[in-house]
């Protein structure tokens, strides 16, 4: 640590570089670019712990202070040492008073991400309700959870599939998605498509299960029988996959602009007909996310990012690569995004939260390239949730989006129409003046939602 200090007085000394709006100095990044080098999990834990006491003061100390408390638990869900980093943050008033107290709420976070993201929502969820407990995980792999690489995938179950269409004739579909562009026609080799889904499934549940695996492991060690279920994006999807998998342990779940719900031809479920002459099968885009003609993104995709994807490289790998640069980047990306909101208390609120991402991105994992073995360069799943959430038995269902969210919302809706139509309970709902980061963008109407969806006060 002492090496650590000496570099970051040297740096502040010779760097005459003010701190600017957009983001932090080069000077600044450097020196978190080193210590990363150094102890990546420690600045990690020191971010994550800063980011906690913005948002509730009352954390990690010992006694409950107003009736809250809030605290960093590690917890070991095997015998080889594997653990869970997470956040337990309760409302302990009326404790003496209460006949039953709510669920547990867990929450989970998304890809590229980890549970610190959530620091804006801890409070404001529980200070109403007295009993309740929510806790927020870092999934494997992520935030300060285990980096240790699980996942031994044979090459053949890593094909790619590829469809073509003239650019030319893309148009742009606004009154659906404000990115949905189609063009005439598509096509695609039935022959590839029927290589490219042999093993995938296998490998989607292996993925799964590293996940959802974990999860009932550690609500096994906390011996916490039945839960609401939060998760966002990434999250979402896992969140779904173990409702599934284990529906004894969820009551309710919210999803909160889920990924992989959409049917798309990438699907493995796709029904594609052979053709009569030839392998080459041309179809006419649609603009439903219930059908397997849905392109999504596809026409819009940069052909670079694709290209990086099916050669599994993540935008982690170029971050790494790029040194105290790339820290400063992200550092930019992340100012000029948050900075518009007014949701950021301090210049030093938004600085903690850049760098807790930078430290969170700084080192390899193998959960860096899970997402690339089960969805597709266009970000869409390979085993779309449209095809399974008829088995879900949960016993109800909130997809909430943001106003602005550049996922397509009405795969929340097509989700709740046949959830609906299969006479399960379910609900859609939009947060305002928020994107896919909903939860941060604008806590308030998103705690509040999620409270009056879990019938909290």
């Amino acid at each position: 640590m002492r090496a650590i200090s000496r570099v970051t007085t040297l740096f502040r000394c010779y760097s005459t570089v003010p701190i600017p709006k957009t983001g932090l100095p080069l000077s600044d990044c450097t020196v978190e670019w080193f210590k990363s080098l150094i102890s990546q999990e420690v600045m990690l834990q020191d971010q994550q712990d800063k980011l906690m006491k913005f948002a509730m003061p009352y954390y990690g100390v010992e006694k409950a202070a107003d009736g809250f408390k809030a605290i960093n638990e590690k917890i070991v869900i095997n015998g080889s040492g594997d653990s869970i980093n997470g956040i337990k943050v309760e409302n302990l008033k009326d404790q003496d008073t209460l006949e039953t107290k709510p669920l547990p709420l867990v929450m989970l976070h998304g890809y590229g991400a980890a549970l610190g993201l959530f620091f804006k929502n801890f409070h404001g969820l529980v200070k109403d309700q007295p009993g309740s407990t929510v806790y927020a995980l870092d999934l494997p792999g992520f935030g300060l959870s285990n980096r240790k690489p699980e996942l031994d995938v044979m090459d053949e179950t890593l094909k790619h599939l590829h469809i073509q269409f003239d650019s030319q004739t893309v148009e742009h579909y606004k009154h659906i998605h404000r990115s949905l562009r189609m063009p005439d026609v598509f096509s695609l080799d039935y022959n590839e498509f029927e290589n490219y889904k042999r093993g995938q499934k296998e490998l989607i549940e292996l993925v799964e299960g590293i996940y959802v695996d974990a999860l009932k492991r550690w609500l096994d060690v906390k011996l916490i029988d039945k839960i609401d279920l939060l998760g966002h994006s990434f999250g979402g999807y896992m969140s779904i996959a173990f409702a599934l998998k284990y529906p004894e342990r969820v009551n309710k779940l919210v999803l909160v602009s889920p990924g992989g719900i959409e049917r798309s031809p990438y699907a493995i479920t796709n029904k594609l007909r052979k053709p009569k002459e030839g392998t080459l099968v041309e179809l006419k885009p649609s603009g439903n996310p219930a059908d397997y003609r849905f392109l999504g993104r596809l026409p819009v995709m940069s052909p670079t990012f694709m290209k990086f994807w099916e050669k599994d490289i993540t935008m982690f790998d170029l971050l790494r690569l790029s040194g105290p640069v790339g820290a400063q980047k992200l550092t930019e990306y992340i100012f000029s995004k948050y900075n518009r909101n007014n949701q950021f208390d301090s210049y030093e609120e938004l600085r903690t939260m850049s760098l807790y991402m930078y430290h969170c991105f700084s080192k390899a994992s193998f959960s860096d390239r899970t997402i690339l073995k089960i969805f597709s360069p266009t970000v869409v799943a390979k085993y779309p949730m449209l095809d399974r959430i008829h088995e879900l038995k949960v016993k109800e269902s909130l997809w909430i989006y943001g106003e602005f969210d550049w996922m397509f919302n009405s795969c929340g809706e097509e989700a709740v129409k046949e959830l609906t139509g299969y006479g399960k309970s379910a609900k859609f709902d939009v947060v305002s003046r928020s994107g896919h980061n909903l939860y941060l963008d604008n806590p308030e109407e998103f705690n509040q939602k999620v409270k009056n969806f879990l019938q909290w006060k």
